[in-house]
C-alpha cells in the first residue's frame, strides 16, 4: 500500500466512525456537537494520526530496500555497457549517416531499429567527426609538445576534459601555449612533464591565476643544463595562485625536492602527497615539511641513494627517525627505496629506539626495500593496519 492510499483509507474509516458516534448520540450535521463528542472525535483523530505515523515509519525502510538494488543494477549496467554513458541523441547522430553492410542488406538503407551490422569504417569516420565537436566525449587529453601538435587547436573542442597532461621539450612549447590557455581552466587534474626552461616559458605566457582551481597536480621536472632557472623560482611563479589543491605529485631530479616543498603552497589542504627521487641526505629536511601537512591522509615517498653503499646503521636510523613524527591524519604510508638494512638484530634495535607511535594509526603500510626488516618489531605498533606490504 502506498502512503496516499493509506491516508485515504484512514480518512474514510474516520468518517464512518464519526457518523456512527453522531448517530448514536442522536446528533445531525446541522446540530452543534457537545464537548464530550468533540473530545471523542479528537481522540479518534489522534489515534489515527499516530497509526499513520507508525505506518510511515515502517514503510520508509521498504522504499530504501527497493531502491538499493535498482541503484546497484544501474551501476552494473554502466560498467558492462560503456555506450550507455553516451547520450542517445549523440549515438543517433553518429549512426544516422551510416549505411548497413551491403553483404547483409543488399546495399539498401536500413532503419536504425534493425539488428543489421553497420560498416565499421563508416562508424569510425562519423565518430571522429561528431566527437571533435562534442566536448562531452573527451575525458583525458595528453598534449605532446611537437610541431605537429599545432593542429590540436583545430581538432580538439573548445572545452577540455577533467584531466590534462602536457609532455614535451623546449622546441615544441610554443605550439601548445594557446591550446593550454583554453584547456587548463576546464580541468581538475593537471600533469606537467617538462624541462624547467620549457616549464617557465609556458607559464610565463599564461594568465597568472589560471591554476587557481586545480585539485590535483603532477609536476615532473628534469634539469637539462646548469643554466636552468632555480626550481623555487620556476614553481613559485606558476603555482602561487593555487587555492584548492588536494593531491600533489613531485618528480624533481638532482635533489631539488626539498626546494619545491619549501614553497608557499596551500599545504594544509593537501590530502595526498607523492614525491619521487628523494635522496637519503634530504630525508630530514623533507620530513620537517611533511609535518606541516595538517590534513595529509596518504604519503608515498621513493628514496634514492646518493652513494653506492647505504648500509650504515646511523643512516638507517636517520630515515626511520625522520618519519616518526607523521601527521595525525595519515592513514596510508608507502616508503620505497633501493637501500639495504643492516643485520636483523641491529634493525630491531633501531626500530625499538625510534618513536613510531604515529604508525599505529595507519590503515595501509608499504615498506618496499631491498632488504625488509624483521616484521615482528613493527607488528605491535600497527594496531589498526589492515594492509601491510
Amino acid at each position: 500500500l502506498t502512503t496516499p492510499l493509506i491516508r485515504m483509507l484512514i480518512d474514510k474509516k474516520y468518517l464512518e466512525v464519526r457518523e456512527k458516534v453522531l448517530s448514536d448520540a442522536g446528533v445531525r450535521n446541522e446540530l452543534l456537537l457537545s464537548r464530550h463528542e468533540l473530545e471523542s472525535s479528537k481522540a479518534l483523530l489522534d489515534d489515527y494520526e499516530a497509526a499513520l505515523v507508525e505506518l510511515d515509519r515502517e514503510i520508509a525502510p521498504l522504499f530504501l530496500r527497493r531502491a538499493r538494488p535498482e541503484e546497484r543494477l544501474d551501476t552494473f549496467r554502466v560498467a558492462v555497457a560503456p555506450h550507455k554513458r553516451i547520450p542517445v541523441e549523440l549515438l543517433s547522430k553518429i549512426f544516422a549517416g551510416c549505411e548497413s553492410d551491403p553483404l547483409y542488406s543488399g546495399n539498401r538503407r536500413i532503419p536504425l531499429n534493425t539488428r543489421y551490422p553497420w560498416v565499421l569504417g563508416q562508424v569510425c569516420s562519423l565518430w571522429r567527426s561528431v566527437s571533435r565537436n562534442d566536448p562531452g566525449l573527451w575525458r583525458n587529453i595528453i598534449m605532446k609538445a611537437t610541431p605537429s601538435s599545432e593542429r590540436l587547436c583545430e581538432i580538439l573542442p573548445a572545452v577540455a576534459s577533467k584531466t590534462l597532461a602536457i609532455i614535451g621539450t623546449a622546441e615544441g612549447i610554443d605550439h601548445i601555449v594557446t591550446l593550454a590557455s583554453t584547456l587548463i581552466p576546464q580541468v581538475h587534474t593537471l600533469e606537467v612533464e617538462l624541462y624547467p626552461t620549457s616549464f617557465k616559458s609556458m607559464f610565463d605566457r599564461l594568465p597568472a591565476n589560471i591554476l587557481g582551481h586545480l585539485e590535483n597536480l603532477h609536476i615532473s621536472l628534469s634539469p637539462e643544463t646548469s643554466a636552468n632557472p632555480p626550481l623555487p623560482v620556476v614553481l613559485t611563479e606558476a603555482f602561487s595562485s593555487i587555492k584548492s589543491l588536494r593531491s600533489l605529485t613531485l618528480e624533481c631530479d638532482d635533489g631539488t625536492v626539498p626546494q619545491a616543498l619549501a614553497l608557499v603552497f596551500p599545504w594544509h589542504q593537501i590530502l595526498s602527497l607523492d614525491i619521487s627521487d628523494v635522496e637519503d641526505v634530504d630525508v630530514v629536511a623533507i620530513s620537517k615539511y611533511i609535518q606541516g601537512f595538517k590534513s595529509l591522509e596518504s604519503l608515498s615517498i621513493y628514496l634514492t641513494d646518493h652513494r653506492a653503499d647505504f648500509t650504515a646503521i646511523a643512516d638507517t636510523q636517520l630515515i626511520l627517525q625522520a618519519f616518526g613524527g607523521l601527521p595525525q591524519t595519515l592513514r596510508s604510508l608507502c616508503i620505497q627505496g633501493n637501500f639495504a638494512y643492516p643485520s636483523s638484530n641491529s634493525t630491531n634495535l633501531v626500530l625499538e629506539s625510534v618513536q613510531l607511535e604515529a604508525w599505529g594509526r595507519l590503515v595501509s603500510l608499504d615498506l618496499i626495500t631491498a632488504d625488509i626488516p624483521d616484521g615482528a618489531t613493527i607488528k605491535g605498533l600497527l594496531r589498526q593496519c589492515v594492509q601491510l606490504v
